[in-house]
């Protein structure tokens, strides 16, 4: 899976310090090297103002006891000068050298630069050999500087100071401004993400349009494409419907001449009537499944309490002679992301089914669960369905000669419309140990922009279907 926008602004992020700390490293190495070239130039100047004021004498070679680089007149100072004559050793030292102890041993050092170890200390020693005479058996006088490693230790620390200081404000700067850089640039993204969300949750209907260049065709493109979806459903839908009308109205016609002619001609045209009975079922089935709008985004949820409120009213009065118990739990915020028309042909249909085959009861609950799927829970205490036989029952013409609820095409249909939905019907085990336990489970949201379902459903109803005025019996 390619990794995401911000994983790799945070790799950008992480880069940043990795190259100042590089880039740190490399230039204390720099500076070490340059630091160490510049003190051995330093200690060569000091040799050749020693060999401009040595004086060669009869006895020897003459040299000043005060020098005028007032740290080689000053003990323990780190930098000191001797010098040193051929086959007799040391016969002059700066007064620096005073409580050095100086090994007569130590050969005498080419010309250059070079770091000498000698008890415990460290020191970059330069050196020069001089003859102050033509003579090829006059004496030869080595003139030696040493300097103290810890100098260059001091002023190089002093340096890495500044350098990590500096170097760690500039990466903390650089990390803020790249952090700054990324949030603007992701900005815009953010936004697209924000506005499509609101469109799955049907807070809005198209995206805006006021982005930068790269994303406004991107914006732009996908409000074309919801647009021509939506136009697409609707003109889809009015097709549909104007096709259940030519074919309902000539099945009614023929369904009436039926009905006329079968007064006298009974047993001859009731086969035809069954032929005519099964083409209608057929042709609403078929048109069940085509009208279906299955699962899409950037629709508004529908009112579940509402939908339920007008089918549980419709239902009681076409069962109030049975007296039923019906309790009704819907949460109120639930919504649907769909059909209208789908949702109730859905829960018209296994509702229904519970009302027809219950003995006494029926139970409905609706909840939003984790934000985006609606469950529908159906009970009820009639003979219920074996697990057996529940694939059996969804098959469109099935019939279950022990279990009626598999009849007809009501249970299909609802399986079709769900399974279109990316949904599930499911077969629980009754609570009761008798019954039938249903629970279906449909893309779902919060609500938006629909008025508060009745409290009597959407808290809890529970209400006896008695025979009313209109069933006086």
């Amino acid at each position: 899976m390619p990794l995401s926008i911000r994983s790799r602004i945070s790799l950008l992020l992480l880069a940043a310090p990795v190259f100042v700390i590089s880039t740190g490293f490399v230039l204390y190495l720099a500076y070490q090297e340059s630091l160490q070239q510049a003190h051995a130039e330093r200690l060569k100047a000091y040799i050749y103002g020693l060999l401009a004021i040595a004086e060669p004498e009869a006895d020897g070679l003459y040299l000043p006891t005060e020098l005028a680089d007032q740290r080689l007149n000053q003990p323990q100072s780190g930098l000191l000068a001797l010098v040193r004559k051929s086959n007799e050793g040391i016969i002059w030292t700066s007064p620096s050298s005073l409580g050095i102890e100086l090994d007569e041993s130590i050969p005498i050092a080419p010309l250059g630069a070079f770091r000498l170890n000698m008890r415990d200390s460290e020191y970059l020693k330069a050196s020069f050999t001089a003859q102050f005479s033509e003579d090829p058996f006059a004496p030869a006088y080595h003139f030696e500087v040493w300097q103290s490693v810890n100098l260059i230790k001091e002023e190089s620390r002093s340096f890495v100071s500044v350098l990590v200081w500096g170097l760690g404000a500039v990466g903390l700067l650089s990390v803020l401004l790249l952090l700054i850089i990324a949030l603007w640039l992701l900005k815009p993204i953010r936004r697209v993400t924000n506005e499509l969300y609101a469109m799955e949750n049907a807070s809005r209907d198209h995206l805006s349009t006021d982005y930068p260049e790269e994303i406004a065709r991107l914006t732009e493109s996908l409000n074309l494409v919801v647009d021509s979806e939506r136009q697409q459903r609707e003109r889809y839908r009015h097709s549909l419907g104007d096709l259940a009308h030519s074919l309902k109205t000539p099945l009614a016609m023929i369904r009436g001449e039926v009905d006329r002619i079968g007064r006298s001609h009974s047993g001859l045209l009731s086969e035809v009537d069954a032929q005519v009975s099964r083409i209608d079922e057929v042709i609403t089935y078929q048109l069940q499944r085509a009208s279906s709008s299955g699962t899409r985004l950037w629709v508004k949820p529908i009112a579940v309490a509402d939908s339920l409120k007008r089918l549980l009213d419709a239902l009681k009065k076409v069962y109030a002679n049975r007296a039923l118990e019906v309790r009704c739990e819907v949460d109120e915020s639930s919504g649907f992301l769909g059909d209208q028309a789908d949702f109730m042909e859905i829960a018209g249909n296994l509702i229904e089914n519970a009302f027809k085959y219950t003995h006494s009861k029926v139970h409905i609950g609706v909840r939003l669960h984790q934000q985006n799927e609606l469950q529908i829970r159906i009970l009820d205490d009639g003979p219920g369905i074996p697990a057996t036989h529940w694939q059996a029952a969804l098959k469109r013409g099935i019939r279950l000669d022990s279990r009626p609820i598999g009849q007809g095409i009501g249970l299909a249909v609802a399986a079709e419309l769900i399974s279109s939905y990316q949904g599930s019907l499911r077969l629980l085990p009754p609570e009761q140990g008798i019954g039938t336990h249903l629970l279906v489970c449909l893309p779902g949201s919060s609500k938006a922009g629909t008025p508060a379902a009745d409290d009597s459903v959407a808290s809890n109803e529970t209400s006896g279907a008695t025979p009313g005025d209109d069933d006086p019996g």
